[in-house]
């Protein structure tokens, strides 16, 4: 669980501006499957896309349903749905047993004798003055708390450095170009 501490340990090293510590710059986005708006320090920013734990599960647990519902849309998956509920239907010992027959009369006589219920006055809503402006907007991060700089991002902090592929070898050496003292290619 990440705390206050490792957001004010990061600001303590910076150049004060005007007398005052200079807050990290955290990033805007909008969860990804409430769309509430939130704000992330650097620190804890790893490429989040939504506000909580609940809602990735949330998300998760509707994209693997719409996945399963693209899977019975296949041939494959409407004959696979047919056996299971061929298997279930026989462990059941079920058959087709029709519907049940209608009560004699069927429908139902209105009472005309009914008197009708007044409906009650809705009570008049109370009227609220604006609150005032607040006087200095502050930015806290959604996960830790920490406060943030006026200046927000909206997009992800590109990380530095040689991409790997998953042998552990960098993206841009080739081996089909040779290293530039190799002289056993074309000469």
């Amino acid at each position: 669980m990440l705390t206050i501490a490792h957001c004010e340990a990061a600001v303590q090293g910076s150049a004060p501006i005007k007398g005052a510590a200079m807050l990290p710059r955290g990033r805007l986005y909008h969860c990804a499957r409430c769309a509430l708006q939130v704000f992330i320090c650097p620190k804890c920013d790893r490429g989040n896309r939504y506000c909580s734990d609940k809602c990735s599960a949330l998300a998760r647990r509707d994209s693997i349903r719409m996945s399963n519902q693209r899977y019975q849309l296949t041939l494959r998956g409407r004959k696979g749905h047919a056996e299971r509920t061929r298997r279930w239907r026989i462990r059941r010992n079920l058959t087709y047993q029709g519907s049940l027959d209608l009560p004699a009369g069927g429908v139902m006589a209105a009472d005309l004798d009914a008197t009708p219920v007044p409906m009650p006055e809705p009570a008049p809503l109370p009227v609220q003055e604006p609150a005032p402006p607040p006087a200095l907007v502050t930015y806290r991060c959604h996960f830790c708390g920490c406060l943030l700089s006026e200046t927000l991002r909206t997009n992800l902090i590109r990380r530095r450095g040689p991409h790997q592929t998953p042998q552990g070898t960098a993206l841009d050496f080739r081996f089909d170009r040779g290293d530039l003292d190799d002289h056993s290619k074309g000469t």
